[in-house]
């Protein structure tokens, strides 16, 4: 699984550091499980992306058009991310 890490600037100004996972390589049982049924996907701006926070443990929006530097990609197991997790 690819754990990204990225250096953005919030909409307050202020720097963040985050360390995320595209949703769209969560697996697909732990989505699920973390996603709602209501049926409205989020409205994204353009440059944006939802991803999924490892370290706030849930979803955030990733603004592409304010990072500093470029994003970082590492490999990660996921199950033994995830159980950790769940200890």
């Amino acid at each position: 699984m690819k754990v990204h890490l990225a250096t953005f600037t919030k909409a307050n100004g202020e720097q963040r550091t985050m360390k995320f996972i595209l949703v769209e390589d969560l697996p697909q049982d732990f989505l699920q499980s973390k996603v709602k049924n209501t049926g409205k996907k989020p409205a994204l701006k353009e440059g944006q992306k939802l991803v999924w926070d490892i370290d706030a443990d849930g979803f955030r929006i990733l603004n592409t058009q304010t990072l500093i530097g470029e994003i970082k990609t590492l490999d990660m197991d996921f199950d033994s991310w995830h159980n950790s997790k769940a200890h």
